[in-house]
């Protein structure tokens, strides 16, 4: 404290007393600046006594050129009288010594200093020269210094050799150059080994050691000191320096200092250690909540809750999971205990967190679907439109043919759903509109569009003004798909509209459905008399439900008759008393019975077809087959078949208790007006008239409404269908189907310059190259490659597709085609689960992004997101307390 008066009673210094002191210790550092300077380090195991004498020697001399062995003579006496100094350094005290002993420091490293004030650099000079920081290190070793430091040298070791990336080296006077030959070594047994020593300088024209160079070892050769270029002599100067041991020993001790520096065991400094801690914890944080976004999303179940609060029962499904993951995973219980104990603030549990995951891990997936996509060039679009809660929304799918050059994706077909796109307008230009607009955002061509399949929506598939039509006129070689390809249901289901006794029937079973799901006795009584197949209800758009309807009718019928009396004889409601009475007379009418077994018949035979089509790897050949063998069954059955039906229903006639005779009506008398046409002779046997009204009028409907679709695929059959049959075909035919092909996958395309008005065309295949590609194929296909795919999968082994290039292009062209529309429909369904009552307010990007992971749940589990995680993670590990 001072001792004046005012100074007295005072706690702290003055404002002059800090000042003061300030400046004492300014003028202490200032005098303590560089100390730290005169000391460098020198590995402990490539020291030799040559070496330290040579050191010193610069040390005390800093040479401006080094010089060679041949030339410093001298240096043996300089060495003998330096050992002699250091051996008894007590024999002379007067004289000042120059080099002291080596230290060994904590890392078993010697350390070498010269006393201050000794030798030719000053410690500002020498810490200028052995600073890694403050030195400019290029690749090239001619610019290295002479002297590098400990520092500089673990830096240049973890980068490794430089490597060699001149291909032109230049010539000397005698034209004689370097050559990347001279990086490998030749052993006896004829194999070679890779010399990663050998870096060559591009300012200088010459070659150094990697290891001598960085360790100043073995001094006297010039491929550690200066460079050698005797490009003459190279082969027997290398082999005599790798054989070298000063060679070898730098090599060694390279390699362990590598290897302690891969283990941490290397001088760095703290802070990047415990920051590089800190990004390895939060990446291990990262991955278990990309794993629970994952998890929650592919299922289809919410996210939030009522509260945010960790330890509460509302707090949704992903705190709960990532509590449920405290408990046993280390990780998340170290997290979750840092958030317990308020250690850190930002905790990235919350729904901003949760949204962004959802948002990276959704993009993630279409980045890597658009990247197949573009890796196989053809595509198709599925369209298919439906409605949510609040809007109209429009599925896009994306079907493609791999090539097989990625390893991680086979050769084959595959369909993707890429996202909802909410439709404004159901009018043709403005769905066309929107679908080319999406595809520019996807980067996406629309000349390499071959294939497109819609829904039944006359604005989708309209020949004049759908978008169907308006593609073909952008891309005529966008081929179409008809959709009642895999739907046969729902055409069944509207030719039952156009008979009142199929009216009547289905009616009679949803009628069934509804009185036994209306009360919970009526279902306890229902359970109590079936025991298998349970009654279903009717839907206009789910195509397997009238299957399972009447399926559970057909081998059950006694059981559901004893079901409809008990619930007549049992219930207090009169309504449902009066029902099951009139169900319970309904069942026992011949004519339901034979109008039972007759559509499960028919539905059993069209479900089997409808099944096989709505695989994503169905072609258009195994398509038209299936479809063509459907179209005969009906035929055979509508011929010989309703004997077979009446065999049936008179089998549960007989366990009903039935007569197996059609009931009789009185005939109607209507009369005739003038000049009308007379009506249709009244069939006189019930039987016939059943058949002719009933079952032949049903069957040639359906046979009816399957026309379109099979001259529709017919024609995409015709073009394509030579090339699974080609081995069987003449020359001519191959060669005028190869011709017709490539007439259709030709476009043409006016293009105005200034005045003048050109053509340019876009061919995908050569036709005659084609025919002769599949000649020279004929002998050597397998005769089990009979499928458009498994010719794919054939060619795309081993690179086979590049000796058949134009056959590969029109087998994957044939395959983009989609031949059902079954993936876009399959689209829709999962909107109604995902976009549920308590999440119809859900953003249409996030939305997009839980319906992409739901639906291409394996394309999620394959994403590598291990990049995106470390970015996460450095950042969150940048932001950590002090």
């Amino acid at each position: 404290m001072g001792k004046r008066s005012r100074d007295l009673g005072r706690k702290y210094p003055s404002g002059s007393k800090k000042r003061a002191i300030y400046k004492a210790k300014a003028v202490e550092r200032e005098k303590q600046k560089g100390a730290l300077s005169k000391y460098f380090s020198r590995p402990d195991s490539a020291v030799e006594p040559e070496e330290l004498s040579e050191d010193a020697d610069m040390a005390e001399n800093p040479p401006v050129e080094h010089t060679t062995q041949t030339e410093n003579d001298s240096s043996g006496e300089d060495f003998e009288e330096r050992n002699q100094s250091e051996e008894d350094p007590q024999d002379r005290p007067g004289e000042e010594k120059t080099t002291t002993r080596a230290v060994t420091g904590a890392e078993g490293q010697e350390c070498w200093s010269d006393n201050q004030g000794a030798g030719g650099l000053d410690p500002e000079q020498k810490g200028n020269f052995n600073s890694a920081e403050q030195i400019e290190i290029s690749d090239d070793p001619a610019a290295w210094p002479e002297y590098i430091s400990q520092r500089l040298r673990e830096y240049l070791l973890k980068q490794g050799p430089p490597k060699i990336i001149v291909e032109d080296f230049p010539k000397n006077k005698i034209g004689k150059h370097f050559s990347k030959f001279h990086c490998q070594r030749k052993l006896s047994n004829g194999e070679t080994v890779p010399r990663p020593w050998v870096i060559y300088s591009v300012s200088a024209d010459k070659i150094f050691c990697y290891y001598c160079k960085v360790l100043c070892n073995n001094v006297t050769s010039s491929l550690a000191s200066d460079g050698f270029n005797d490009w003459s002599n190279i082969h027997t100067r290398l082999a005599e320096h790798e054989n070298s041991k000063g060679h070898l020993q730098a090599v060694l001790t390279c390699c362990d200092l590598q290897q302690r520096l891969s283990a941490e065991k290397a001088t760095d400094a703290k802070q990047p250690k415990f920051t590089d801690q800190e990004a390895r914890r939060w990446h291990q944080v990262f991955e278990r909540l990309v794993a629970v976004v994952q998890l929650l999303a592919e299922r289809n179940l919410s996210f939030h809750g009522s509260d945010e609060q960790l330890g509460t029962s509302y707090n949704g499904n992903f705190l709960g999971v990532i509590e449920l993951l405290g408990k046993f995973d280390p990780v998340m219980q170290e997290h979750l205990r840092r958030i317990t104990n308020k250690e850190i603030h930002d905790h990235y549990l919350g729904n901003n967190i949760q949204n962004e995951l959802v948002s990276i891990v959704g993009n993630a997936v279409k980045r890597e679907i658009i990247a197949r996509v573009k890796a196989a060039k053809y595509f198709a679009i599925i369209l298919d439109c439906t409605s949510d809660s609040h809007q109209e929304q429009m599925s896009l799918t994306i079907r493609y043919v791999a090539d097989g050059a990625s390893p991680n994706i086979p050769a084959g077909v595959y369909e993707h759903f890429i996202k909802f796109i909410v439709v404004e307008s159901s009018t043709g230009d403005y769905l066309y509109n929107i679908l080319i607009s999406e595809l520019e955002d996807l980067g996406l061509d629309v000349a390499n569009i071959r294939g497109q399949g819609f829904d039944s929506g006359a604005t989708m598939k309209g020949n004049v003004s759908g978008v169907q039509a308006r593609l073909l006129k952008t891309n005529p070689r966008a081929f179409c798909t008809p959709v009642e390809c895999h739907n046969y249901h729902l055409i069944l289901g509207d030719v039952a509209k156009t008979c009142r006794d199929v009216m009547s029937f289905f009616g009679a079973l949803q009628r069934i459905y509804v009185l036994f799901s209306a009360s919970t006795k009526s279902w306890t009584v229902l359970s109590k008399h079936v025991t298998g197949l349970s009654v279903k209800p009717l839907c206009e758009t789910r195509w397997e439900c009238r299957m399972q309807s009447v399926q559970a009718l057909r081998y059950q019928a006694g059981e559901f008759y004893d079901a409809l009396v008990e619930v007549a004889e049992r219930t207090d409601d009169a309504q449902a008393k009066y029902e099951a009475e009139s169900l319970a007379i309904e069942m026992k009418d011949y004519k339901f019975l034979v109008s039972l077994v007759f559509w499960h018949d028919l539905l059993s035979q069209v479900n089997f077809v409808s099944k096989e089509l709505q695989r994503d790897t169905m072609d258009i050949s195994a398509g038209i087959s299936s479809v063509e063998k459907l179209c005969n069954r009906l035929k055979t059955y509508r011929e010989k078949g309703f004997q077979e039906v009446l065999i049936g229903a008179n089998e549960l006639a007989e366990d009903l208790d039935v007569t197996p005779v059609f009931q009789t009506k009185r005939l109607r008398k209507r009369k005739n007006q003038f000049e009308s046409e007379s009506a249709d002779e009244p069939f006189s046997d019930p039987n016939e008239a059943y058949r002719e009204q009933c079952f032949n009028h049903v069957l040639d409907k359906a046979l009816q409404a399957l026309e379109p679709s099979v001259e529709q695929l017919q024609k995409h059959e015709s073009l394509f269908g030579f090339l699974c049959e080609f081995k069987t075909l003449p020359k001519d035919a191959i060669r005028k189907a190869a011709a017709d092909l490539e007439l259709a996958l030709t476009a043409v395309k006016l293009v105005q310059e200034n005045e003048h008005v050109s053509s340019v065309k876009s061919v995908d295949i050569n036709g005659d190259m084609l025919c002769a590609e599949l000649e020279a194929l004929k002998p050597v296909l397998p005769s089990d490659c009979r499928t458009p795919l498994q010719m794919l999968q054939f060619l795309a082994y081993n690179n086979r597709s590049t000796t058949f290039p134009n056959l590969f292009i029109a087998i994957r062209i044939f395959l983009t085609i989609p031949e059902t529309v079954a993936s876009g429909e399959r689209s829709v369904s999962k909107l109604n689960l995902i976009k549920a009552y308590l999440r119809s307010t859900m953003q249409e990007d996030r939305f997009n992004s839980l319906a992409i992971m739901s639906i291409e749940g394996d394309v999620m589990r394959s994403l590598q997101l291990g990049h995106v995680l470390k970015e996460f993670a450095e950042e969150m590990a940048r932001k950590r307390k002090l």
